[in-house]
Parts: structure tokens; C-alpha cells; sequence
């Protein structure tokens, strides 16, 4: 397959902290905001199903409906207990041996050194094609390492909301 290009996201598109995404759960009483690192690039191809895996449709918890793309090169961190941050990386995925393309995929890491959170069977060096399926098995590790409660409860939201992937910043 070829690719037409990729488009960088600008760096003067970032927002200030005031727009960035909130945790939109109404029982969390502390909001957890992200800090993107690295916005990354939309990904451009000639081939519109390998695109499309690069979208996203969901619902946020206030039913609101939003659809974006997922940046490729995308770093952003959540900070937890004690100022330790959780990241989330994107890459491209590549093609599988019968050239077909696999889509965007998603790594969990967390301290300061970045250890990777290979979480779940469906990892692979901790790189996964599913980021909902890769969040539940993160937070069921994160729970194991002794994370407070309340920030487990803090940190049960979508995680595209939570990194910021789904943030109006982001998406511009």
C-alpha cells in the first residue's frame, strides 16, 4: 500500500490548559487533566479503509456523540498518586503478512522511566491494537501495584478522553 502523506499537527495548535480535556464522569469530585506531549500527525492514505481505522465515533458519558482521528507519534500523560504519571503512545501499525493494514496501535507506560505496562494477552511488547481493551487490563495491573482506590475510581474513564485523543486541541 502506498501512502500519500502525513499531516503534522502544529505545535502552535496546542491549547492552553484551561481548554484542555477533563474527565467528564459526574462522580468524580478531582478532574484529571492531560498533558499532551506530542501531538503527532494524522495519518493521510490513498487506501479509505486504511483511514478509516484511523477515526473514531464514540459517546462520551454526557451522551454527547464525537468523532476525530488518532494521531500517529500521539504522547500525552496523566499524573496518578504521588505525581507519577501514566503515558499513552501511539504508532502506526503497519501491515500484517498478507498486506493487509492493522491500524493504529496503543502503549501504556508509566513512572518517569517509562516502564511499559504490557497488560493483557493481546499485547505485544506492550503495543496493542485495542486501547479500550488495553485500559481495562492497565488499571486491573495498576490496581495489583497498590494504587489508591480513589484513584483507580479517578482514572475509570475512557481513556481517549482521559489522554486527551478526543480534546477539540487535539483534533484541530
Amino acid at each position: 500500500m502506498v501512502r500519500a502523506s502525513m499531516v503534522p499537527v502544529e505545535a502552535d495548535q496546542a491549547a492552553s490548559p484551561s481548554k484542555t480535556a477533563v474527565v467528564q464522569q459526574a462522580e468524580v469530585e478531582h478532574e484529571m487533566k492531560p498533558k499532551v506531549i506530542k501531538f503527532g500527525v494524522l495519518l493521510k492514505t490513498e487506501d479509505k479503509e486504511e483511514e478509516k481505522l484511523y477515526t473514531y465515533i464514540h459517546q462520551r458519558v454526557n451522551l454527547k456523540v464525537t468523532k476525530g482521528s488518532i494521531p500517529v507519534g500521539f504522547l500525552a500523560a496523566v499524573d496518578i498518586d504521588y505525581n507519577e504519571p501514566i503515558f499513552l503512545e501511539t504508532r502506526d501499525g503497519g501491515f500484517d503478512d498478507q498486506d493487509v493494514p492493522i491500524g493504529p496501535q496503543y502503549r501504556l507506560s508509566w513512572k518517569a522511566e517509562r516502564e511499559v505496562i504490557a497488560a493483557g494477552p493481546h499485547a505485544d511488547n506492550g503495543w496493542s491494537n485495542n486501547l479500550d481493551d488495553l485500559w481495562k487490563d492497565a488499571l486491573e495491573w495498576l490496581e495489583h501495584k497498590g494504587l489508591e482506590e480513589e484513584t483507580l475510581e479517578r482514572l475509570d474513564a475512557d481513556p481517549f478522553i482521559l489522554f486527551g485523543i478526543d480534546d477539540e486541541a487535539t483534533q484541530q
